[in-house]
């Protein structure tokens, strides 16, 4: 091993940046490296195709929703699409969960149940509804999971996106 001394004698004053950087960049793996990029959804990310874009998408399935599920805290709303893959929409306002913090955890969960569900290629609208604030994480994950296992069970002749 080199003395830090040594390393500095033998590198130029101006450069010891970007050597260091060099350092550090040989010492890790190569998949460390590559982050992906703002357009290139991460493993816990949705990407853009997988969302509900606008208001038109909304009143889209809010006209008129082929299926229609209630379960405390959420309601459910789908319809089918012809695009090639499923895509949620969450509605989760003020009224039912009054801190930031308790709407980000509906949305995450709502997410995260979404993306690991094989669901038919519909879009897909969640609303919550008075004490979602209240429910425990556990049960809030049991009732995602039963909704979206409800919705691919009885959208009608669909396959799996």
């Amino acid at each position: 091993m080199v003395s830090v001394r040594a390393w500095l004698r033998e590198t130029d004053a101006r450069s010891w940046h970007a050597a260091a950087r060099g350092v550090v960049k040989s010492s890790l793996p190569e998949h460390a490296l590559t982050l992906p990029g703002p357009t290139t959804p991460g493993p816990f990310l949705l990407g853009p195709e997988r969302k509900l874009p606008d208001k038109a998408a909304f009143d889209h399935v809010f006209a008129a929703p082929d299926l229609r599920l209630r379960r405390h805290p959420f309601s459910l709303l789908a319809r089918q699409s012809t695009l090639k893959n499923a895509r949620l929409g969450l509605v989760i306002g003020k009224k039912h969960a009054r801190r930031a913090v308790d709407r980000n955890r509906l949305r995450r969960i709502l997410r995260e149940q979404f993306r690991l569900s094989l669901l038919p290629c519909c879009d897909i609208i969640v609303m919550a509804r008075p004490g979602a604030a209240m429910v425990a994480r556990d049960e809030l994950r049991d009732v995602a999971i039963w909704l979206f296992d409800q919705t691919s069970k009885r959208i009608a002749d669909a396959e799996p996106c």
